[in-house]
């Protein structure tokens, strides 16, 4: 019997805002890069960080893509994706995760948090479905 397990979970925050469209007729995409600080320091003291592209799909993507914002901390749980395709004759390799769950990790009451999201549109929470208990 062969085990196999591709889950990852992720805390960082958002370096540009997401992208959000609408793929074919119905379905639903966001795309953001999520800064993780790496648990060590440089030589030099300082902190560096991985940048990992993160890919929504349906109802959570509709979330992510009115909701989040620039700089905002967040936990993104999913698996890891590696798919390649052609381009100019030449193949290519695109590693992300495609996210299954998303949770803002800052406090609205936050003044910093309020001016992040003042424009946001409001999402009722039955929008998302709460993930499944284990």
């Amino acid at each position: 019997m062969a085990f196999y397990y591709n889950r990852i979970t992720l805390v960082g925050r958002l370096t540009k805002e997401p992208e959000h469209r609408l793929v074919g007729d119905s379905s639903q995409k966001t795309q953001f890069t999520l800064a993780v600080n790496r648990s060590f320091k440089t030589k030099a003291g300082e902190v560096e960080a991985d940048f990992i592209p993160v890919v929504v799909w349906g109802k959570l993507a509709k979330f992510c893509g009115s909701y989040l914002k620039k700089g905002l901390p967040v936990l993104v749980e999913g698996r890891v994706s590696v798919r390649s395709y052609d381009k100019d004759s030449e193949k290519r390799w695109v590693t992300e995760v495609i996210a299954t769950g998303c949770q803002v990790l800052a406090r609205l009451e936050d003044p910093a948090v309020i001016e992040l999201v003042s424009d946001c549109e409001v999402v009722t929470p039955d929008v998302v479905a709460a993930p499944k208990k284990k």
